[in-house]
């Protein structure tokens, strides 16, 4: 096979970019049978022994379906935490948690002409709410929120005001949204703020090495065009972070624990929401989860589905799935060097 056939098997499998291209490179290397290359390359195994699962379309039983659109919540940002799974794998987690968030207004398409949930987070004192704001949370029947915001939602994802959200009311493992303000550097200069290479820092150069050079053309057209990368404010903007993986959530204490980072600094308050753009793999709670009294509040941790649940295809049974594809270099002994085993990160099983 060539490096672009093990690459795209790579792909097909879930691998990532780079993972795919070094095991295509390596199996391909060692085909030649070059000295200190690879022995191994991975696929994952549901890939390779499972039916592919059909996308889930709805639920009879919570009345969920694709198109339905659940609501969100405010968290408050706490800040970031390493995390080992059961494999010993490292990575980032931000931790965020929902604080007293609640339904403050339902609106709906014959009053306000669409449908959407608003909801307030935190807590906030009679000194320092407003009049009109106190008298709104006093017709919901809440305490004054810190901060609200409104997220759209389909006519059957609503729900009465004053319900309260809890960390349940997300899955672990499922896929989120997560928006908030970046942020802010203040006023910075065109390296920092865009990436410039800045000037030469020797010969030549006076005194401008970080100036981002040349901004316009000659007369023709004469100015510098709008939308310019040049110096300015850099940070403090609304961004939206997608896809991010949700790896634990704790009921007690109302955490999520999400992988990567998500914009803002400690103490800022993100929308977390759905995934836009991605299928569930189990119907979501719906509308909300219900905590019953006497329920256990034990931490959920997401099943994960990193490289170490991939395996060896070089034993018996990917051998012969293998050997359909490419019969002539099915069995040639390969070897896996230092610096490749870094590259793939995963765990080596040794040929028998």
């Amino acid at each position: 096979m060539s490096v672009s056939a093990w690459k795209a098997l790579g792909r097909a499998c879930g691998l990532s970019r780079n993972t795919a291209a070094a095991s295509a490179a390596a199996a391909v290397r060692g085909k030649y049978g070059r000295p200190g290359k690879a022995e191994f390359v991975y696929f994952p195994k549901e890939f390779l022994f499972e039916d592919p699962k059909m996308p889930l379309l709805e639920d009879p039983e919570s009345g969920w379906t694709i198109h339905s659109r659940r609501c969100g919540v405010i968290a408050k940002k706490l800040g970031m935490m390493p995390v080992w799974n059961k494999y010993m794998e490292h990575f980032p987690v931000t931790v965020l948690e929902i604080q007293d968030c609640q339904v403050t207004q339902v609106k709906t398409r014959e009053k306000e002409g669409f449908y959407a949930i608003q909801v307030g987070a935190g807590e906030r004192t009679l000194k320092h709410t407003t009049k009109p704001m106190l008298r709104h949370f006093e017709k919901a029947g809440v305490e004054p929120k810190m901060v609200t915001g409104e997220f759209r939602v389909t006519p059957d994802a609503l729900l009465p005001v004053g319900t309260t959200f809890n960390a349940k009311h997300f899955v672990p493992g499922q896929l989120l949204d997560v928006q908030g303000v970046t942020s802010g550097k203040g006023f910075q200069g065109g390296m920092k703020r865009w990436g410039f290479g800045g000037l030469f820092a020797t010969h030549g150069v006076s005194k401008a090495h970080r100036s981002i050079g040349s901004t316009g053309q000659c007369q023709d057209p004469g100015k510098v065009w709008k939308g310019k990368k040049m110096p300015g404010r850099m940070g403090g903007k609304k961004r939206t972070q997608k896809n991010l993986f949700l790896y634990k959530i704790d009921p007690a204490r109302n955490l999520l624990y999400i992988r990567g980072s998500v914009p803002g600094r400690k103490g800022t308050w993100i929308r977390v929401m759905d995934a836009k753009n991605k299928q569930f793999e189990a119907p979501p709670p719906f509308p909300t989860y219900a905590v019953q009294e006497g329920e256990s509040m034990e931490e959920v941790v997401a099943e994960m589905k990193f490289r170490s649940d991939l395996l060896n295809p070089f034993d018996d049974k990917v051998l012969k799935l293998m050997e359909e594809r490419d019969p002539d270099n099915m069995y040639e002994e390969r070897v896996m060097s230092k610096k490749e085993m870094s590259l793939h990160k995963l765990p080596i099983v040794p040929k028998v």
